[in-house]
């Protein structure tokens, strides 16, 4: 039973934001009745409960039907509105599941094509088979094993293809009318197709707001949504705080799924809501998910960097969404609050036509003012906000090196080759800095690491010439973005600072298995982590994998490095 729950919990976030459902029926096809209620309509099917799967061989549709029954007595060929997902592995061919099944002739059928590298939505139809939508996966390297859901509420079907970490890797998105109504199972083109599990899930709270949760510049005081699978009325609640409460009901036990906010939206707000579903017997109510939105100011708002944002990039570009009514904007920027405030002629950056302006020559370390005001149409002017950010001080973004000599990645960063430890910078071929698994810009600095073997601690060095000033503008932190591999070898990642008087202090990461993590995290380092070393004088700074102090002997593997920077 564990297991199937966890495969439930695994499934049912599928679409934007947390989705609940009533199972309906669920399998891990790991009890030896598990297919009983099964028919194979076509090809051959194998049920192996002891490896909990059903596996379907041969050539020419193969397909296998569930019969019931359901948990909430709904016969399985009068179902609308549900959710049909299975996992399964990965093969040459086309698994997928299947929705609306009325006969061999006619349904709903999304799977996973791996020649074309595509997530597709079929209507097999008597009049015939169309591919009414489909995708690309948004990586090529497919998982050996994944989820299909297949997502039917009224006339909206929508699929999706999650690895098991529930990514989701493709989606679609369709209107269609040609079956309101019908059975589920499991389908395969041909070829050999091994199903792990299957579940069939009715959502029961209200989905699909409009406006989507959380989107800006809205006018309009019209609420829409999907309705949740079993419901008859609608409360609605909109509030300008996300703890809504009765005094926030603005419609109650309404019939459509849509509601006129008569008072209207006051510039600038955001606003929360919610959908409560109501079902026939007036007294089972499943409260929805909070939504918000923000109506369109009068002002410039949203600004991009946030208001007050720190660590950003010397090279942004800044973004906001226009006032009501903007014709054009006028920008002013400084490091002088008082220059931005007063509008003064040396902020003043002229008028733009664009929500989007890119300033050249900001420093690193340094806190920069803004302000937009907005130009209608009859010239009035509104005055926006002064807003804020503070810029990081770059030390390696990687973005500089090229395949070309003298500009290589592992000319700039020592590797073992030089230095004798276990360390390879870049990739042995060109492009040599790696250009996939980035974690900003383009490129990234990968490091193969061997501490199998002495010294027992692998390292890249960074030299400054001349020396770097870390003590400027107030900087106090060190920042970088690291990435590693499940499978490496076990080994602490290290970062280590030298100044010109050849003093050295070392600092560890407080994760010994960060090596492990296979997404990008952050590593902040506080530089008085650095005792001793003369921050005034920076001469190396070292990314290593290991003890460097004290080497012992460890495991190999890969690491990836970017966006190195220092902040206050």
């Amino acid at each position: 039973m564990t297991r199937a729950l966890s495969f439930i919990a695994a499934i049912v976030v599928f679409t934007t934001g947390p989705v609940y459902g009533r199972t309906l029926y669920e399998t891990r096809f790991d009890a030896p009745d598990a297919v009983a209620q099964w028919q194979v309509v076509a090809g051959t099917w194998q049920h192996d409960p002891a490896a909990g799967t059903y596996t379907c061989s041969g050539t020419n549709e193969l397909l296998s039907i569930y019969k019931g029954p359901l948990s909430n007595g709904t016969a399985v060929d009068k179902l609308a509105n549900c959710v049909v997902t299975a996992e399964l592995s990965r093969n040459t061919s086309a698994g997928g599941v299947c929705g609306r099944y009325k006969d061999i002739s006619n349904y709903y059928y999304l799977r996973h094509h791996a020649g074309d590298g595509q997530l597709q939505l079929w209507r097999i139809a008597t009049a015939g088979k169309v591919m009414i939508a489909s995708a690309r996966f948004a990586t090529a390297n497919q998982p050996d094993r994944f989820i299909l859901s297949l997502d039917m509420v009224g006339t909206t079907l929508i699929g999706k293809m999650l690895d098991l970490e529930q990514n989701e890797l493709a989606g679609v998105k369709i209107e269609d009318t040609a079956f309101t109504s019908g059975g589920v199972g499991l389908r395969n083109w041909s070829g050999t197709q091994v199903y792990h599990a299957f579940a069939v899930l009715q959502i029961e709270k209200a989905r699909f707001p409009a406006p989507a949760d959380g989107a800006a510049g809205i006018n309009s005081p019209l609420l829409q949504w999907m309705p949740g699978a079993t419901a008859v009325l609608h409360n609605v609640y909109l509030g300008t705080r996300a703890d809504l409460t009765e005094a926030d009901l603005i419609g109650s036990r309404l019939p459509l799924t849509m509601h006129w906010y008569a008072p209207g939206l006051q510039p600038g707000v955001t606003y929360y809501w919610r959908v409560d579903e109501i079902e026939a017997d007036m007294v089972t109510i499943h409260q929805g998910d909070v939504w918000s939105f923000v109506s369109q100011a009068l002002t410039a708002y949203q600004p991009s960097p946030a208001d007050g944002a720190g660590s950003v990039s010397p090279a942004v570009t800044l973004t906001w969404l226009p006032g009501r009514g903007a014709l054009k904007h006028r920008l002013y920027s400084s490091d002088s609050a008082d220059a931005v405030r007063q509008g003064t002629a040396a902020a003043d950056k002229g008028e733009l036509t664009e929500t989007t302006f890119a300033p050249e020559g900001l420093l690193g370390a340094t806190t920069y003012y803004w302000r937009v005001d907005e130009v209608l149409l009859d010239g009035t002017v509104q005055t926006g906000p002064v807003w804020s950010f503070t810029t990081f001080l770059p030390v390696d973004d990687f973005e500089s090196y090229t395949d070309d000599e003298g500009h290589r990645i592992y000319e700039t960063w020592t590797d073992g080759w030089t230095n004798g430890t276990g360390s390879t910078v870049g990739n042995v071929q060109a492009p040599f800095a790696e250009r996939t698994i980035v974690h900003g810009g383009k490129q990234s600095m990968p490091m193969d690491y061997d501490n199998t073997k002495a010294p027992f601690y692998s390292e890249a060095e960074l030299t400054f010439a001349p020396t770097q000033d870390w003590t400027i503008s107030g900087v106090d932190t060190l920042t970088v973005f690291l990435r590693g591999q499940a499978n490496n070898g076990a080994g602490a990642l290290y970062m280590a600072l030298r100044d010109s008087t050849g003093k050295n202090a070392v600092a560890v990461h407080p994760d010994p298995a960060a090596v492990n993590a296979n997404v990008w995290t952050e590593w902040k380092i506080p530089l008085s982590s650095f005792t001793g070393v003369s921050l005034a004088r920076v001469k190396k700074l070292c990314l290593g994998v290991g003890n460097c102090q004290a080497p012992a002997a460890g495991g190999a593997g890969r690491i990836y490095l970017d966006d190195i920077r220092l902040s206050k």
